[in-house]
């Protein structure tokens, strides 16, 4: 073969391994990164342990909607109308800072479905409760979602509105889970003062190490090195689309800089979220106050189910570092 053809041929290989890269790093950014549709099967491809949170989350979402509640829409930084409920808490007309907690619900999820487990606690220990529905999620607005990028920035818009709504002298901890923790994680760098304390269930250290792993989930045959520049190439969609990079949503490049009390919590047995990624980031975290529980056999968002003693506990002793009385 001619040193000619030589050539073209490594062109014609070259250029059909760049367009098969965008291809299939466009469809990962589809069908990973657009509002998820309600699954009407979902029920039925639960595990045991699903299935166990599934009941706990109905019967916290129906004591919720009991409550008297109040529906809040306000808009983003991007003119997206994002939707909450707030639960205002008798026990704060005795005056006094009032205490709040922000919910940060996960990948796919709805707020008070998701994170309503936790409500009765928090309701029970004087907090005030926001449920805010993430952008591209439930009855906010918005196409596509963008792994804690710009729900970050979000959520430290209903922590301005509920400084509002409260007063300056509120005190509030920010609540999230798997993405949601992510969002949380990346939120204080843009929070008002008000903000405390953080909780972090089960979320992700890096969003480029996240869907590297789910990526071998999904095609088990295929190469680390080609499932990293798929990835890699996705960062071209993610800011072409949404305007956002992938780096913009790891939470380890902020991890030198949080400057408030957080508590980690991960199950053992997540196959969804490694717990290696949540303790890499503890590992990594310069917080002036940090704890961490690791719940032997949980898989992922399990952990409240498997050890809500410890994971009540360790909020408490949050709490007592960052509102003591």
């Amino acid at each position: 073969m001619s040193e000619n053809k030589i050539r073209k041929a490594a062109e014609l290989t070259i250029g059909a391994a760049g367009i098969g890269l965008l291809v299939s790093s466009f469809v990962l950014f589809i069908k990973n990164l657009t509002r998820r549709k309600p699954d009407p099967d979902e029920l039925k491809k639960m595990s045991p342990d699903e299935k166990r949170l599934y009941v706990l989350r109905k019967r916290s979402y129906e004591w919720t909607r009991r409550q008297k509640t109040e529906k809040v829409v306000i808009e983003s930084d991007d003119g997206l109308k994002l939707d909450a409920t707030f639960l205002s808490n008798p026990a704060n007309k005795n005056g006094g800072p009032r205490k709040v907690v922000l919910f940060s619900h996960g990948y796919g999820g709805r707020s008070i479905w998701d994170m309503g487990i936790f409500a009765r606690y928090y309701f029970n220990k004087g907090f005030d409760i926001l449920f805010p529905d993430q952008r591209a999620h439930g009855k906010s607005e918005g196409k596509y979602i963008t792994m804690g990028a710009w729900e970050s920035a979000d959520l430290a818009e209903w922590a301005k509105w509920i400084c509002g709504r409260c007063g300056d002298d509120c005190r509030i901890i920010v609540h999230g889970w798997s993405m949601g923790a992510a969002s949380a994680y990346l939120s204080v760098k843009y929070m008002p003062d008000q903000v405390k304390g953080v909780v972090f269930d089960c979320g992700y250290a890096s969003v480029y190490d996240q869907f590297t792993y789910v990526g071998k989930l999904m095609l088990p045959k295929v190469p680390d090195v080609l499932i990293r520049a798929i990835v890699f190439v996705m960062n071209f969609w993610t800011r072409v689309i949404t305007g956002f990079y992938l780096k913009d949503a790891s939470p380890i490049d902020d991890a030198e800089d949080l400057h408030l009390p957080i508590f980690f919590v991960h199950g053992s047995a997540d196959k969804f979220v490694p717990c290696g990624s949540g303790m890499k980031l503890y590992a990594a975290t310069k917080a002036p106050y940090k704890d961490k529980l690791v719940v032997p056999g949980a898989g992922h968002v399990m952990s409240w189910l498997y050890d809500c003693k410890g994971y009540t506990d360790g909020i408490d002793r949050l709490i007592d570092n960052c509102m003591p009385d």
